[in-house]
């Protein structure tokens, strides 16, 4: 029997077509005060800037496998469609529907009546400007409208990877006009010859399983009753009571009313096995769900009531599900391209982590992240090609976010819109907990879920077992299925490593690895992994006060005119003051600037990979000189050019025979005292060291 259709809201609206037999999903709600739908080559933006006519249309989720895989689950349909206002989809290839859909009042009657035939009695709805009619789609039609170009139709069937789907009965037209079934009871049609042969199909049969093949072909031809979950399967005898009680507690948590639950439940119970002399009847069955609809409000899961797990889904419907996600080589072109949040950043539906040392400025770059993702500001000269929500996971350092977010809007002009704050350590490797905070966030569909930190989201987990790190890697996945959103996880390095503290199963995981170090103001962001884009080039902010807070500003460009962390600049002074014309061995240079050893590796390496200052021995004996210099080049021992050199060895001064000046005469013979040893020079060509406190031959 058709379930009473029930518009009032999208939940009851989205439960009915369940009942029928229908995969749904949600999307986009005129109501809401911007688009949250998703999609590679979907931008929200330009529903929100006047193209409302597209409102209410685009999905909420990534439809296709959500669709398929949950569309027609009581409890995951509930849980899309009970906070806020989101309209209802039919996906049409999990639900064995094609649906014509009439975008001029009469226009597929007039159609139909041109070639002699009428539209069959089917359901159909209502919508803001023609007519759905549904029908069944044995033929796995696909959403080209052949024929009926120019007619003022559209088609909606299975054909591709996903194949369409359509706004449903309820929801709610961008004119203000509710989808409404014309006869809610109608049952679909099955599609006519005449409609198929218009749209170039022909009508499937159901092959025979081939002996020593599997029974399910590689080609799925769509059979006459939709693709669902195998509710018929029956239930051993065995089974029976555990089975319903976890049934009727889930039809509790639904919310639905005991009437609706308990047609439900008798379906269900007429699936059980009755071997004679062990009848359990619908009276003492029925018991069951009463006492459960007694005994705990609606939207209590009793799994969680009683410490145990709830299964439902049989090996088959998994199986089913894997072989509608198999592509061949052909397959593999619909698989879109990696869609960057970031310019070159951060990606959508990827794994990222931002690590570094403690109190380098990580959650700094995190909210500044989620702030311009939010917004769709500019971050530092990278576009942010998908604004969207951000769900932020404030694990750490909960007391000073709030004067974080003031100075970000301070500086920005603007309040941190779209960002949704979570002020709660939610454990991740706790099952309940992560499927707590998997469903909230794919109510709220984010572009952009931060976790901060790691290290209080797995408290107990040892951070070097490859197992512990693999659960935390799922559950990051988890968040990335529900809601193909970029997941960044905020994490710590070891205190003497530069790479991400723990297993190795973490990089291995990550689409994104993002490395922060600080200088006292000076913040350098390196990306040290990009797993389907070229790693973007270092770039160098400043953490600058703000009221009680602080934000981050950028300098333009990657090079010399961008500015120094402090240590970089005074190796570079040191530099230009002591070896401006003569250059230097980094042992002569580390004791002239006068800062700690690992200061000035680090610096050292900045200067050369900026270009300030360059190498002109070999890596082994490396010289220094400043960027431009006309002073002296080591010339590596044995080698007949020097490193970087343009010239043969005889362009390049030997330092005991000095060098000719204007009148001929050799230079270096004035007996200037050295400047390292104080004793008079002899043959120095020039030099304010001697001879023998100079570098020769290559010498380091």
């Amino acid at each position: 029997m058709t379930p009473a259709f029930d518009g009032t809201d999208q939940l009851h609206a989205a439960l009915w077509a369940v009942r029928r037999g229908w995969h749904v999903f949600p999307t986009d709600h005129p109501a809401l005060p911007h688009c949250v739908g998703v999609g590679a080559h979907h931008d929200p933006r330009a529903c929100d800037l006047g193209n409302g006519k597209k409102r209410g249309k685009h999905p909420a989720l990534a439809w296709g496998r959500m669709a398929a895989q949950y569309g027609d689950d009581l409890d995951e349909v509930t849980r899309w469609f009970t906070t806020d206002p989101r309209n209802v989809a039919i996906a049409c290839k999990p639900s064995g529907l094609l649906v014509v859909d009439e975008d001029t009042p009469g226009a597929f009657a007039r159609f139909a009546a041109a070639k002699g035939v009428t539209v069959p009695e089917t359901f159909t709805v209502s919508t803001g400007r023609g007519r759905h009619y549904y029908f069944t789609n044995p033929a796995n039609l696909g959403n080209a409208p052949k024929e009926f170009k120019g007619h003022g139709i559209d088609i909606r069937g299975g054909g591709g990877r996903d194949g369409g789907y359509v706004i449903g009965p309820g929801s709610l037209h961008s004119t203000g006009v509710i989808y409404t079934p014309d006869h809610p009871d109608a049952q679909v049609a099955e599609c006519p010859d005449w409609l198929i042969d218009a749209l170039g199909g022909h009508r499937a049969e159901v092959p025979a399983p081939v002996p020593g093949t599997p029974a399910a072909r590689l080609d799925f031809p769509v059979l006459d009753q939709p693709r669902t979950r195998d509710h018929t399967r029956p239930i051993p005898a065995g089974e029976r009571y555990q089975t319903l009680l976890s049934y009727a507690g889930r039809l509790r948590r639904s919310g639905l009313d005991y009437e609706e639950a308990e047609a439900l439940f008798r379906a269900r119970w007429e699936r059980c096995e009755q071997p004679p002399g062990d009848e359990r009847t619908w009276a003492e069955s029925v018991a069951t769900l009463k006492d459960v609809f007694d005994r705990y409000d609606a939207g209590t899961d009793l799994a969680q009531e009683h410490g145990q797990e709830v299964t439902d889904e049989p090996v088959a419907d998994r199986l089913s599900v894997l072989r509608s996600l198999l592509v061949d080589s052909t397959g593999l072109d619909s698989i879109p391209d990696p869609e960057p949040i970031i310019d070159s950043v951060l990606f959508r539906d990827s794994l990222a982590w931002l690590h570094g040392k403690p109190g380098h400025g990580k959650s700094f770059v995190a909210l500044d992240w989620a702030g311009s993702v939010a917004t769709g500001r500019t971050w530092h000269g990278n576009a942010i090609t998908r604004p969207g929500g951000v769900v932020y996971l404030v694990a750490e350092g909960v007391t000073g976010v709030r004067q974080r977010v003031r100075a970000w809007e301070d500086a920005a002009g603007a309040p941190m819109a779209g960002v949704r704050f979570l002020p709660v350590a939610v454990q991740l490797l706790s099952p309940t907990d992560r499927d707590a905070f998997v469903a909230l966030v794919a109510e709220l569909t984010p572009a952009l879920v931060v976790i901060d930190t790691q290290a209080r989201v797995t408290v107990g987990a040892d951070e070097n077992s490859a197992q512990d790190m693999g659960r935390l890697v799922a559950a990051a996945d988890a968040i990335r299925d529900a809601t193909t959103a970029c997941v960044l996880l905020v994490h710590h390095e070891a205190r003497s490593g530069d790479t991400l503290r723990g297993s190795t199963a973490l990089e291995g995981a990550a689409t994104t690895l993002i490395r922060v170090t600080k200088d006292g103001a000076a913040v350098r962001i390196d990306c040290t992994k990009q797993k389907d884009a070229e790693p973007f080039p270092p770039l160098l902010l400043r953490l600058v006060p703000r009221g009680a807070g602080a934000v981050l500003e950028s300098h333009s460009g990657v090079g010399p005119g961008r500015e120094l962390a402090p240590s970089d600049d005074k190796l570079l002074s040191a530099m230009r003051d002591s070896f401006g014309t003569t250059g230097a061995t980094s042992a002569q240079l580390k004791d002239a600037a006068a800062v700690a050893k690992s200061s000035f590796y680090r610096s050292l390496n900045v200067l050369v990979t900026r270009g300030l200052l360059i190498n002109t021995g070999t890596d082994k004996r490396p010289f220094y000189t400043l960027a431009g210099s006309t002073g002296p080049t080591a010339v590596p021992t044995g080698s007949n050019q020097s490193h970087g050199s343009t010239g043969d060895r005889s362009q390049v001064p030997h330092p005991s025979r000095g060098v000719a000046d204007g009148t001929g005469s050799p230079r270096g013979n004035d007996k200037t005292p050295c400047r390292e040893c104080g004793k008079p020079q002899r043959n120095a060509g020039g030099s304010p060291s001697c001879f023998d406190c100079r570098p020769h031959h290559g010498a380091a």
